[in-house]
């Protein structure tokens, strides 16, 4: 498929303000599984803020996770060249944009070249220990996905490669072709998104990640709430949440009794055994221990004081030096409740 899409922007020499002012004109590749709801640790909120927010750039923090991500790229794209000899492959430092969807944007990782299919995507990962599962030898984490079919749909190329380390020294890659169904919903998808929400300056619902909460707990913090004497009447919409919360809360509930019978019926079936298995699943019923300190206590007072350690005395710290028990006093959180 002939290549169509247009150059917004050189990034190589970008300061980190200037590039986060352009990924506010569009929507890209992480920004498209976060409105997807595919991105665990993103919502559509977050995405909506960070196109409609002033950018400021503070003082070019990055997480360590980010920095060394960055460290290793070089480093698994190397890799994955000699991999694959047969192979053109570069590093790429352009911004671009869908020729007919212009809020669609694209900053890769790299370029490859095949003689016999032409131009392709390479997206680099690394990913630490805790992640292995979601990196198996033949499936990639949904938002990884729908970045790539995200890029092939700027591009307008047909085929992409994913090289990922994994835990440091755990390297796997994946080939990816385009999907056209899946593209075309993207498109539908992204474009609802910057028209009705960007564009129109309208937020979207708060949905059930972690980053709507710390959104909510951002906008509406603990030390700025009414005392509790001033009741706020809720609108109508509220009774139907209330209803849908009962109705999830039970259902927990539910759900936990039904967990922890297949959790009891497990622990009959493996009996004395601390480790099972059952074709390519392992079930493990390990042995732990817990110290009995109540019976120490009461069997041996004099070894007890030995090496008991005291507890600050919060309650009597506030009443002799209220004003350094409040300096040390963590930011208020909230819990919702309903009864």
């Amino acid at each position: 498929m002939k290549t169509h899409a247009k150059k917004l922007v050189h990034t190589k020499d970008l300061s980190r303000q200037d590039w986060l002012e352009w990924r506010q004109k569009g929507i890209g590749g992480s920004d498209a599984a976060s409105i997807s709801q595919l991105n665990k640790y993103s919502s559509p909120w977050q995405v909506y803020l960070d196109k409609v927010e002033e950018v400021i750039d503070e003082g070019g923090f990055i997480s360590e996770a980010a920095e060394w991500g960055t460290r290793l790229e070089d480093l698994i794209r190397n890799k994955f060249k000699e991999n694959h000899p047969e192979l053109k492959v570069r590093r790429d430092f352009i911004m671009w944009q869908h020729p007919e969807h212009p809020f669609m944007l694209a900053n890769v990782d790299g370029v490859l070249y095949d003689p016999e299919k032409g131009w392709g995507v390479l997206e680099v990962k690394s990913a630490n220990e805790f992640k292995k599962d979601d990196w198996n030898d033949e499936v990639v984490p949904e938002e990884y996905l729908i970045q790539m079919q995200h890029y092939l749909a700027v591009k307008g190329w047909n085929w992409g490669w994913f090289a990922v380390l994994i835990g440091g020294n755990k390297y796997r890659e994946f080939y990816i072709e385009r999907d056209e169904e899946l593209i075309e919903s993207l498109v539908l998808i992204e474009e609802d998104f910057w028209m009705n929400n960007v564009v129109a300056r309208v937020a979207p619902e708060p949905d059930g990640s972690s980053s709507s909460k710390e959104i909510l707990e951002r906008l509406y913090p603990g030390e700025d709430v009414y005392e509790k004497e001033i009741v706020k009447d809720l609108p109508a919409e509220a009774e139907e949440l209330i209803e849908k919360f009962d109705e999830y809360k039970q259902s927990l509930k539910t759900m936990e009794n039904e967990f922890n019978e297949v959790k009891n019926k497990l622990m009959k079936l493996m009996g004395e055994h601390q480790v099972g298995s059952i074709g390519e699943r392992k079930v493990n019923w390990s042995v732990t221990r817990s110290f009995n300190e109540k019976e120490l206590k009461k069997e041996k007072p004099e070894l007890y004081q030995e090496f008991l350690t005291e507890t600050l005395d919060k309650k009597e710290l506030k009443k002799k030096h209220k004003d350094i028990y409040e300096n040390y006093m963590l930011p208020k959180s909230r819990s919702l409740t309903v009864k």
